[in-house]
């Protein structure tokens, strides 16, 4: 079996942190993420792709 890879974040959601926690907040209550379990008590998925932010828009990014 393959160990889960996580990429890291982009540097600029740290500062939209505010913003980022809010849009996927939103995105679990709408259903288009799903939360997976806990962090560090759960296994991860296989794969955990890193998150973005555009921050002329702004707007939150998968950074695959």
């Amino acid at each position: 079996m393959v160990a889960p890879f996580v990429h890291p974040n982009h540097a600029c959601c740290k500062k939209c942190s505010v913003f980022v926690s809010a849009e996927i907040k939103k995105r679990v209550a709408i259903g288009a993420l799903r939360v997976w379990g806990k962090v560090e008590r759960d296994d991860l998925p296989y794969l955990v792709l890193p998150l973005t932010v555009e921050l002329s828009k702004p707007r939150l990014c998968f950074d695959a």
